[in-house]
């Protein structure tokens, strides 16, 4: 197969073993080909895994969806991932945002189709549960009250429990800290797109940023690598390659 995409690897410390692969970043616009989304099928395909996560900004602008044959392919293409595998997904500040009209008084086009969709779970300060896993997403327009919420909510449970966001900049706040590793095992994030290098040079330049995954006290934060690059211009799609992420939770 064509390497059009790398992946970063991470091993995880959990009780209940699962394959989580996550995708992030995806910026769905004019030029993301259906070549392009055809290869992220396959790729998920070829890792079989437990669970995928789609942490944020899968499209550009909500206007992009006004036209029903974009809507339609995003739809088939968030079909095809969620067959066989749950697909648990929070939204990005794309895709909350309007460019041409307001559309005050209708639900979001985003919203509306992953509602009409078996085994897609969007979690806006909700909890994905089953035997082996549990995870909680926090949406970026409430992402401080939900994520406190949560944090002052009473929770026994001795899952591997997983906070999705798209961007990590909450998480990071020494006030949410001591809280965050009490009730979280691991943090995953996307919204770095901008760092577009071979996999060891993106940790570099994560690390400098602050961003490097890392393991502190008893909290795994990993910021995943994004499937589009910016610019958002045909010659820069070929130049660098895109990127998921594969986290391994075992004993």
């Amino acid at each position: 197969m064509d390497r059009t995409f790398t992946d970063s690897f991470y091993w995880v410390k959990a009780d209940k073993r699962a394959k989580l692969l996550v995708l992030t970043d995806l910026h769905f616009n004019e030029n993301v080909s259906m070549g392009i989304l055809f290869k992220i099928i396959l790729e998920v395909e070829f890792n079989f895994c437990d669970y995928i996560l789609i942490a944020g900004d899968l499209i550009d602008d909500n206007s992009y969806l006004d036209d029903k044959k974009n809507y339609e392919v995003l739809k088939w293409f968030l079909k095809e991932l969620s067959r066989t595998t749950p697909v648990i997904m929070v939204l990005g500040e794309c895709d909350t945002k309007w460019t041409k009209k307001p559309h005050a008084f209708e639900s979001e086009p985003l919203v509306r189709m992953i509602d009409e969709l078996e085994n897609v779970y969007l979690l806006d300060g909700r909890f994905f549960e089953d035997k082996k896993i549990r995870i909680f997403g926090v949406s970026p327009t409430d992402e401080p009250t939900e994520l406190y919420d949560a944090l002052m909510s009473k929770d026994n449970t001795k899952k591997t429990t997983i906070l999705l966001v798209h961007s990590n900049e909450a998480i990071r706040d020494q006030r949410y800290r001591r809280e965050l590793e009490r009730r979280f095992d691991l943090v995953i994030s996307g919204h770095e797109h901008n760092w577009r290098l071979p996999d060891w040079l993106f940790r570099i330049a994560l690390k400098i940023r602050g961003f490097e995954p890392n393991y502190q006290g008893n909290l795994w934060s990993i910021v995943c690598r994004p499937l589009t690059v910016f610019p958002n211009h045909p010659l820069f799609q070929k130049l660098f390659r895109r990127g998921y992420t594969i986290v391994m939770l075992s004993k």
